[in-house]
């Protein structure tokens, strides 16, 4: 599986990850980076500040909170989330 469908996989199932809130989508994805030696999520913390986020000088983990909790309720988190990560690849792939 390559890693376009493995990120699709991902967010069609995310119980199947063990992913039940963000905490644990940001842990994920930030172990999936670090697993393409960060490359996958390269640029994603100045697309957030570009789009929402707190500043270019935050950690993307951070931004994604703060973006998210502005957006969505607690049950809603994980899918606003992966919109984020779905609309920063396709502006940046």
């Amino acid at each position: 599986m390559d890693t376009a469908d493995r990120i699709a996989d991902v967010m069609r199932r995310p119980g199947a990850y063990e992913i039940r809130n963000l905490e644990q989508a940001i842990a994920f994805f930030a172990g999936f980076d670090a697993a393409t030696g960060f490359v996958f999520l390269d640029g994603f913390r100045e697309w957030l500040s570009r789009n929402g986020g707190a500043g270019p000088n935050l950690t993307w983990a951070y931004q994604v909170s703060r973006v998210v909790a502005s957006r969505a309720g607690e049950e809603e988190q994980v899918g606003e989330f992966f919109t984020l990560v779905r609309e920063f690849l396709a502006a940046t792939r």
